[in-house]
């Protein structure tokens, strides 16, 4: 009988912790009446292998994964996942009822070294390219530490989030800091600046206590400033009833 081919799946460095996912099921239940007049559809634009598919909600999700590997992984749990750039999602405006997303820190699990895994000193080295087991495809945050191109690849997915987002829909955003050379980077705070810049009110930052990783651990153990909690953020998409509240209030100073 001939031997069935080994299925090899590629791991995720970064997937979502259940501890975050419980905090994002709670926000989602607090915030519940700005979803009742929009879809029921979730998206999550940096989809990865499928975590958002473990979200206790009902309706259909979404997600956009740019390595075929992971975005085959969060189909086979029942996200319907778009292989491709989020720069460019291919729905129309105001179709998704939320977001919600963990985009990549532009830390260490960015580094492209690649170390010879067969040394055991290795086995816990962790980055989006040791997982996948090549070279990310062009376009891939994961390959971006913090500078000019994190910040202009995320603006650009930002900005097609909000167009696909429903008015009165919410955006739950998952991001933490992280230092280099000791100083903090400011990383969360650039990202609520940017989706504030975009049209969104920000509801709620929630800090969500977690040790990190073994990057964060051997930081830890040099005496680097390392933060031991991730963020939840939500914000809101103003709801169209809203943005005419504001433009007859506009129209009466006027007069």
């Amino acid at each position: 009988m001939k031997r069935e081919e080994e299925v090899i799946i590629k791991r995720h460095p970064a997937s979502f912790p259940p501890k975050i996912l419980d905090v994002i099921d709670l926000l989602l239940e607090q915030f519940d009446n700005a979803l009742l007049w929009v879809p029921s559809r979730l998206l999550d634009p940096f989809a990865g292998i499928g975590g958002v598919a473990d979200l206790s909600r009902d309706g259909e999700t979404y997600g956009v994964e740019i390595e075929p590997e992971w975005a085959e992984q969060a189909m086979a749990r029942g996200v319907i996942t778009h292989i491709g750039d989020s720069r460019h999602l291919p729905w129309p405006n105001g179709f998704m009822g939320a977001i919600c997303t963990s985009p990549t820190y532009g830390n260490r699990l960015a580094d492209k070294y690649y170390p010879n895994m067969s040394d055991s000193k290795h086995w816990k080295r962790r980055s989006y390219r040791i997982y996948l087991g090549r070279p990310l495809t062009p376009g891939n945050s994961g390959a971006m530490h913090v500078g000019d191109d994190y910040r202009n690849l995320h603006r650009s997915v930002w900005a097609e989030c909000v167009r696909v987002l429903a008015p009165g829909g919410l955006f739950l955003l998952n991001i933490k800091d992280h230092s280099r050379n000791g100083v903090l980077q400011g990383v969360p705070d650039w990202h609520v600046k940017t989706l504030e810049g975009l049209g969104l009110v920000l509801l709620e930052r929630k800090e969500v206590p977690l040790r990190g990783d073994q990057n964060t651990a051997t930081m830890r153990k040099l005496g680097v400033a390392v933060v031991d909690y991730e963020l939840v953020i939500v914000f809101q998409k103003p709801s169209l009833d809203a943005s005419c509240d504001a433009s007859d209030e506009s129209d009466d100073l006027l007069f």
